[in-house]
């Protein structure tokens, strides 16, 4: 898969690997094949989907469950959130899944969609997003805060306290347009579409080299299923592997800026937590154990060198 797909829970225990089935494709493809199916985890009871629009007219979603009994009722998708040509649609299935079928009324530039377990609502304070605060350390870094890109208040609690790794991704999403736009459509997804705490990154760059707090960094993260202990999710807003599936977001492969400005952060971090900064320490997420995707794209995938060594330049 071209995405990053992370665990269907994201507090699992380090043992545990459950990773999401997720399918990006663009509108084209879409007008060929209008329905879409993927397998899904065991307990699978929701369908998501994050939806660069083509134009003013919101399509039309609806999802079903398929198990050995055969395909359930189209559940129509309802929207969740909506802004600058995205919109995030959800569905409740009417029963536990073996697999999933989306179907799609409309014209889409590109969707990106999911079936999943949703995580369990807990008993949790709403922290605002303001409230918590980057650390001294962190903003000195120039990292944006979340009150600044109007972030949602966390639902997380669960700490990460020792950090020793960092984790490089990409979302998959649109690289183009306000970057703050884009950041809270990735929160919805998350939040909405699969029911997590919060967004699942750390920390997101735009195209611009502008690095942007998402999950509060002492919090735990939901980016490599089975990986999240002491990991720090760095994830690239855009789509930097070379098939079909990222040209509706170009640029394909990312500009020195944005490997600078991921690198200067990077580096900090690792300063600030004492991580090395190697090849084993400092990754992508698909050289992660048990990973089964192509995150965070070949073109991003080649720069994992020069992120490490603070440098926009080569290795």
């Amino acid at each position: 898969m071209t995405g990053c797909s992370p665990s269907s829970i994201p507090d699992e225990p380090e043992g545990a690997y459950v990773e999401i089935p997720e399918q990006s494709v663009d509108g084209e493809a879409l007008s060929a094949e209008p329905i879409l199916r993927l397998d899904t985890p065991a307990g699978a009871t929701r369908a998501s989907a994050l939806v660069t629009l083509a134009g003013e007219i919101t399509p039309r979603l609806y999802a079903r469950a398929l198990d050995a009994s055969g395909p359930g009722a189209w559940q129509p998708m309802r929207v969740t959130w909506r802004e600058d040509g995205m919109l995030v649609a959800v569905a409740d299935l009417d029963r536990v899944a073996s697999e999933v079928e989306l179907r799609v009324e409309g014209e889409v530039t590109f969707l990106t969609w999911s079936a999943v377990i949703p995580e369990p609502v807990r008993e949790r304070p709403d922290v605002g997003a303001a409230r918590l605060g980057l650390s001294a350390e962190i903003a000195a870094l120039g990292v944006i805060p979340r009150e600044d890109w109007g972030a949602r208040a966390t639902r997380c609690s669960d700490n990460n306290a020792s950090k020793y790794r960092i984790a490089v991704h990409h979302t998959v999403t649109a690289a183009m347009g306000d970057p703050a736009s884009n950041l809270r459509g990735i929160q919805s997804y998350h939040m909405d579409g699969r029911g997590w705490c919060d967004v699942g990154y750390h920390f997101l760059v735009s195209l611009d080299g502008r690095v942007w707090e998402g999950r509060p960094v002492h919090l735990l993260g939901a980016h490599v299923g089975g990986h999240n202990t002491g990991n720090i999710g760095v994830s690239f807003m855009g789509c930097f592997h070379p098939t079909s599936d990222c040209t509706s977001f170009p640029p394909q492969v990312p500009p020195d800026g944005m490997i600078a400005g991921a690198a200067g952060v990077i580096a900090g971090l690792a300063e600030i937590y004492a991580i090395p900064r190697d090849a084993t320490s400092i990754k992508g997420h698909r050289d992660h154990s048990g990973s089964t995707t192509a995150c965070p794209g070949d073109h991003l995938h080649a720069r994992l060198n020069d992120l490490r060594s603070g440098m926009a330049g080569g290795p």
